[in-house]
């Protein structure tokens, strides 16, 4: 059985929530930084990557199971979109986590 979520997520600085269309400029915004890139497996990405990216997002939130969790990082001072978190789930139970923001 696949771990479940309940969304959003809050810290006192911080909001974690599903991506949505209207978060691709500030996606674009750190995903084609090479300063925030520069130790992803990807390089910067281009508007096309950025997109690409975004749709896989949006369909793996509807996926059932549900194995990725990719996760919006909002500063809750501003509600700016300042990266992304994450955990991909490989067996159901055991992920692999990873998290990138924007300096």
């Amino acid at each position: 059985m696949c771990a479940r979520l309940h969304l959003p997520l809050y810290t006192p600085r911080l909001l974690l929530r599903d991506f949505i269309l209207a978060d691709f400029q500030a996606i674009h915004a750190y995903a084609s930084d090479p300063e925030v890139t520069e130790f992803m497996f990807y390089g910067p990405r281009d508007e096309a990557d950025t997109a690409a990216y975004l749709q896989r997002m949006l369909q793996s939130q509807r996926e059932r199971p549900r194995w990725i969790w990719e996760l919006a990082v909002i500063r809750r001072e501003d509600a700016r979109l300042i990266g992304a978190c994450d955990v991909t789930l490989e067996d159901g139970q055991a992920g692999r986590p990873g998290l990138y923001l924007r300096p």
